[in-house]
């Protein structure tokens, strides 16, 4: 899995809201348990956002997140907007909505910096 692309699933709990960690280790030796050579983010969905958020990254990984399922999404999203923190500049994400599962294709999200999903809903405009 180490240089494989990632499909991020997402399952919210009853308030609309999902939280889990990404953990990588070199797959090879016992760095993780040496000195620590880990790499572990925190992915977290709460009201009209998804986030990545930093805990440790001893170890550095290529993988890039592709897909983004997201489980129990029960309003119409009308937009869904990427946004880096180290960047200004916005990007539109395609998405699909079958029921309550969206699907966010097509993307090639780094887990080397922070960044953030904003979904607009149809009661947001």
């Amino acid at each position: 899995m180490r240089f494989e692309p990632i499909t991020l699933l997402v399952a919210l709990n009853n308030d609309d809201s999902a939280q889990g960690l990404i953990y990588f280790d070199d797959e090879e030796s016992n760095d993780y348990e040496d000195s620590n050579k880990i790499y572990i983010k925190k992915i977290h969905f709460q009201k009209n956002e998804l986030f990545i958020a930093h805990i440790q990254d001893n170890f550095k990984i290529s993988n890039k997140i592709e897909r983004i399922i997201i489980l129990g999404l029960n309003k119409k999203i009308n937009g869904v907007i990427f946004r880096a923190f180290s960047d200004t500049k916005e990007e539109i994400i395609e998405f699909s909505q079958e029921g309550e599962v969206t699907y966010l294709n097509r993307i090639q999200i780094s887990l080397d910096y922070l960044w953030k999903i904003n979904f607009v809903y149809e009661a947001d405009q």
